[in-house]
């Protein structure tokens, strides 16, 4: 059974799921324990994205090794500047 659903792409899932809540949204509107789980869920993301942002800037930073192509450029670079 687990290894048909993880056979699904991601994006099928995903359209799985929310035609599965707005059916069950339509359908049983007066269900508002399910409001509770919602707001555990955007509760968790919103502790968890700022980790996850800091954590991927940090790697990139870490990766960074000198002389290497990379997309780092210095924005202001005191020696270009011109007296006006």
């Amino acid at each position: 059974m687990l290894q048909k659903y993880i056979r699904i792409p991601l994006i099928a899932r995903i359209i799985i799921a929310i035609v599965i809540g707005v059916f069950v949204g339509v359908v049983a509107p007066s269900w508002t324990w399910i409001d509770v789980l919602g707001q555990l869920f955007i509760g968790a993301l919103k502790a968890i994205a700022p980790l996850l942002v800091f954590m991927v800037i940090m790697s990139s930073i870490s990766g960074y090794q000198k002389g290497a192509h990379n997309h780092f450029k210095t924005e202001l670079n005191p020696k270009n500047w011109r007296e006006v």
